[in-house]
């Protein structure tokens, strides 16, 4: 009988679906559907872009099917990764994910992400960009900072890049930076695995670097992963090249990496979300040596797309270049802006 009423809806629809360049259809546990674009399913929240109503956030328990003839990336709670069109059965709840070679009939609960495959390359893209600015008469000391995050995501791969500078200064002293730019390339594997390989470019005067570059292949692992939160690893070997700000001649580095990553997601308005890592390099080529970076960023939605951050850093060297410090940290505030999320 449901099934019935499904496909009654979808024939009475059908010729504005037809017409229209917005053709998914979600429909919720009271019955009423809405036409629009599956923009992402994640955290527990589907966002979902319509003509009349402008981008809704629906929360995933709330909804009862979910159709698309578009190819998605389907994320489940055991690591599996499916690809392929979205259709509904008539036990509401579950999701048939139609893939070239099978057809898949799960339960919602057992879905945490979807993210659509798409045909452009802008389409694919997500990220943010935010800035943050601080500064006291009474101390004479300021702080700038900047951030920014993309994301690109094809079949089979998804590729990172993200920058965060911090310039730091104080009259009549001298200014600091703490700067990373990095790139990442990542194959998503069944049962919750990935490699990949990270190229970064570091700035620390503080610790006394001036250039740090470095690329690190890795491999992790997905150690919990549900609709509100997810907990991985990654682990590799980091060869780099450091330039110091005083006369200490340059050097290589063969180093271990380590990084846990653990983000949770509070969809109760206003929309938090809150990720920290940490990430450990003990020298292999330099031994006894310690490098370690924390992190933990706090993202407080005030507008759709726009959200108040705060930020915690932490970065230590046990073995500083010369007479700089062995650590430096720092809090940012910052206004942030997420796109095609």
């Amino acid at each position: 009988m449901l099934k019935n009423k499904i496909l009654l809806v979808i024939l009475f629809i059908l010729p504005s679906i037809t017409s229209a360049q917005k053709t998914d259809i979600v429909i919720m546990h009271n019955g009423i559907f809405v036409i629009g674009e599956i923009k992402v399913m994640q955290f527990g929240m589907l966002t979902f872009k319509t003509d009349d109503m402008g981008t809704l956030g629906i929360e995933w328990k709330k909804i009862n099917h979910l159709i698309s003839k578009y190819i998605f990336e389907v994320d489940l709670k055991n690591g599996a990764i499916l690809l392929g069109s979205l259709d509904s059965t008539s036990v509401a709840g579950q999701v048939i994910v139609k893939t070239e070679k099978d057809t898949f009939n799960l339960s919602k609960n057992d879905i945490v992400g979807i993210a659509p495959i798409k045909s452009s390359f802008w389409g694919r893209i997500t990220g943010s960009v935010s800035l943050g600015f601080n500064y006291a008469k009474g101390t004479g000391t300021g702080q700038l900072n900047f951030a920014g995050t993309g994301t690109f995501r094809s079949k089979k791969w998804n590729a990172n890049t993200s920058l965060n500078s911090i310039f730091s200064f104080q009259d009549q002293e001298k200014s600091s930076s703490n700067q990373n730019l990095s790139f990442t390339l990542q194959r998503l594997l069944p049962n919750k695995g990935l490699l990949g390989t990270l190229l970064s470019f570091e700035q620390n005067t503080e610790l006394g670097i001036q250039l740090r570059t470095s690329i690190t292949p890795q491999g992790g692992y997905m150690f919990m992963q549900s609709n509100t939160y997810v907990f991985w690893g990654v682990a590799g070997l980091s060869l780099n090249r450091e330039e110091f700000t005083d006369t200490t001649e340059g050097n290589n580095n063969l180093d271990g990496y380590a990084q846990l990553q653990y983000q949770v997601f509070i969809y109760d308005h206003p929309k938090t979300s809150l990720t920290t890592y940490l990430n450990a390099y003990p020298g292999l080529t330099d031994w006894g040596r310690l490098r370690a970076n924390f992190n933990i960023v706090l993202d407080w939605e005030i507008l759709r797309n726009f959200y108040w951050a705060l930020s915690y850093y932490f970065s230590y060297d046990n073995r500083p270049s010369g007479d700089s410090a062995s650590n430096d940290y720092g809090i940012n505030t910052a206004l942030k802006f997420r796109f095609n999320q």
